[in-house]
């Protein structure tokens, strides 16, 4: 992955150049070896994709204004604890009733609905701080612009690396 953009236009070209990585990967895989291989820890291609869709939905929120929790999906005294494998695992289960196809189409929707969300952001607002965001979160100087980077291309190129790893025959 490219080293943290710097401006909109760089954290833009990441992102699609992560969302191709991830799209390739999977359309070369098989459906089959997709819903049945699980990672060391035991997820699934569809968990992993959970957890992205919903760490992409907080940055979302976040640049709403709205909690980050509320765009997991989980309690805010559990986002509060910091315990990120709890954390991940709530957001796992939430998504044990959706279908493979279901977790892509989400995450897909997600990756385009962030886009143009950041196309739309001016560059001012993205080199915000976080604490900017959340005064009442302090502590967290990191700029929007990592924050969003951090949970969308940056993550999914961790992702689609650690996928390709056990998931490619």
């Amino acid at each position: 992955m490219s080293e943290r953009p710097q401006d909109k236009a760089s954290l833009l070209t990441q992102m699609e150049q992560s969302w191709q990585s991830l799209t390739t990967l999977l359309d070369g895989v098989s459906d089959d070896r997709k819903r049945a291989a699980r990672d060391e820890a035991g997820w699934t291609v569809k968990d992993h994709l959970v957890h992205l869709t919903a760490w992409m939905r907080s940055v979302l929120f976040m640049l709403r204004g709205e909690p980050r929790h509320a765009g997991l999906a989980i309690a805010q005294s559990l986002y509060d604890s910091g315990e990120i494998d709890a954390i991940n695992a709530a957001i796992v289960a939430a998504g044990d009733g959706l279908t493979l196809p279901d977790a892509v189409a989400a995450l897909a929707e997600m990756q385009r609905r962030l886009v143009a969300v950041v196309r739309a952001t001016p560059d001012e607002q993205l080199q915000r701080t976080y604490s900017d965001f959340f005064p009442n979160e302090p502590g967290d100087e990191r700029l929007a612009l990592d924050v969003v980077w951090g949970n969308s291309a940056f993550h999914l190129h961790e992702h689609v690396e650690w996928m390709a790893a056990w998931l490619v025959e």
